[in-house]
């Protein structure tokens, strides 16, 4: 993956149901006066506002970027920011990030599947839809070339089953400061158990190129303190 160059703009991709609201925090605390959020307003139907990155106060103080962005709803990376290519962004099991986003969705009045969902079980959810998480990168991914697409673009991808631990990974290729560093539970949605036996190779079955990225990702992060990659 890439070694952080803080001259240079940089994108955090809130890959939804990721624990995005508590990562937030440490992002905007690391950057202060240089975070922007970058988020689809869903009640009013707005896109978010897009930044000069040519702008003397941009180029002074490279902004800190972070949100959804979502390809297929126009407002993706490449849609925004093309020429930005360092990223980063925290990655779940795809499953249980099927379940979390069930249950937000029927929980969430607003939220534009709130009403198909009203009457839709988790079964069906799980059976049909596919997981709310490759739209989000910064290009399309395919089985052929999703590792490239992460060696080009990320500086490091966490995982939420050590979310901690990532963090403080990303803090140290960051440089930023990561000692006691504790990760707050927030926007968490309540929900039932779920037969996750079941569920789990249909699953993967299913989504191969989701697990795929998501296996790489988990498999190809050193541990906090292993010597961080330089680019080549």
């Amino acid at each position: 993956m890439r070694a952080f160059d803080p001259t240079q703009p940089l994108i955090f991709i809130h890959v939804p149901k990721t624990a995005g609201t508590s990562v937030e925090r440490i992002i905007r605390a690391w950057f202060p006066g240089a975070f922007h959020p970058h988020y689809y307003n869903e009640k009013a139907g707005s896109f978010p506002s897009r930044l000069d990155l040519r702008a003397p106060m941009h180029i002074a103080k490279p902004p800190v970027i972070y949100g959804h962005f979502n390809q297929e709803r126009g407002f993706g990376v490449e849609d925004y920011y093309p020429q930005i290519h360092q990223c980063l962004c925290i990655l779940r099991d795809p499953l249980d990030m099927q379940v979390s986003t069930y249950y937000y969705i029927r929980r969430t009045p607003h939220h534009p599947q709130h009403d198909a969902l009203s009457t839709l079980s988790l079964d069906q959810f799980i059976q049909n839809d596919r997981p709310n998480m490759l739209q989000h990168f910064p290009r399309r991914m395919s089985l052929d070339n999703h590792r490239d697409i992460i060696e080009e673009f990320f500086i490091d991808i966490g995982c939420m089953e050590t979310l901690e631990a990532s963090m403080t990974r990303i803090g140290q290729r960051l440089s930023k400061p990561t000692g006691n560093l504790e990760i707050p539970h927030l926007n968490v949605s309540e929900r039932e158990d779920v037969d996750w036996a079941r569920y789990g190779d249909m699953f993967r079955d299913r989504w191969p190129l989701e697990h795929a990225v998501y296996d790489h990702a988990r498999a190809m992060a050193p541990a906090p303190d292993e010597p961080t990659p330089q680019a080549s």
